[in-house]
């Protein structure tokens, strides 16, 4: 028969990746268990069968259970793994993920984003917390709209607003507007509303709202993150490009 061996955390089988084998936390349990997940089965099936097996509920949205790598707050903080091929790029006998509610990991990551939106931050903080908001939902359909659910477009967009000078004059133009973050920022959140706009329960969220959150003065930042990045790499941020035309052509 096939002989079966370890390689870095990776299950092989005749030099085929067939798995991974990882480090899991399961609630209410003292040490974390060895597990192995199935490259050829999605992620969130084999998280549900192992729950079963455990009598974990996580057979509805609330209850929804997400492998996550824990990291520490400077970096971001927690970051979900929405793939088999994710765990591989993490697998380590050092490396522990912990199964945790995808409800409140979605709370936490919007909570820390609303916290570091704030000017008196280091820009490092919302970078990072961004970057973990923005790994989280890539390619992970049923997180993204738990965040969507979350008011997650309102949070991204006050942040994006907040990327200005606090003085900001009703009249000014994109070109005299001073970014107090960097455009590469501006750049990050927006990828992570193109996420969520690339999902129709985001674009319904834009549509219902009777406040906007694609108010002037993001429309404003947006364009003069354009101008900046255009500028300072002479290149232009896709992702900034992207969403100032789908507001163009959706947003009301």
């Amino acid at each position: 028969g096939a002989h079966r061996f370890q390689l870095q955390g990776i299950a092989m089988v005749h030099g085929k990746s067939c798995g991974v084998d990882l480090l899991v936390q399961f609630p209410d349990r003292n040490d974390p268990e060895v597990v192995h997940f199935i490259s050829a089965q999605p992620l969130q099936s084999q998280i549900e069968s192992y729950c079963d097996s455990r009598s974990i509920l996580c057979d509805d949205d609330e209850h929804c259970q997400v492998l996550v790598l824990s990291g520490p707050c400077n970096q971001g903080g927690s970051v979900v793994l929405g793939s088999v091929r994710d765990l591989s790029l993490v697998s380590s006998t050092r490396v522990v993920c912990e199964l945790r509610s995808g409800v409140e990991v979605a709370h936490v990551l919007l909570t820390r984003i609303e916290a570091a939106a704030s000017t008196s931050q280091p820009i490092t903080n919302l970078r990072c917390v961004l970057g973990a908001l923005l790994r989280s939902m890539c390619g992970n359909p049923w997180f993204t709209e738990e965040v969507i659910v979350q008011d997650g477009v309102s949070v991204i967009c006050h942040a994006i607003a907040e990327s200005v000078q606090p003085e900001l004059p009703p009249d000014s133009s994109p070109e005299s507007i001073s970014l107090e973050r960097p455009a590469e920022v501006v750049e990050i959140a927006c990828s992570c509303l193109g996420e969520m706009l690339q999902y129709q329960s985001g674009i319904d969220w834009c549509k219902e709202q009777e406040q906007p959150a694609f108010t002037p003065k993001v429309f404003a930042v947006l364009l003069s993150a354009l101008f900046d990045a255009g500028g300072t790499r002479g290149t232009t941020p896709r992702a900034t490009f992207n969403l100032l035309t789908f507001c163009l052509m959706v947003v009301p």
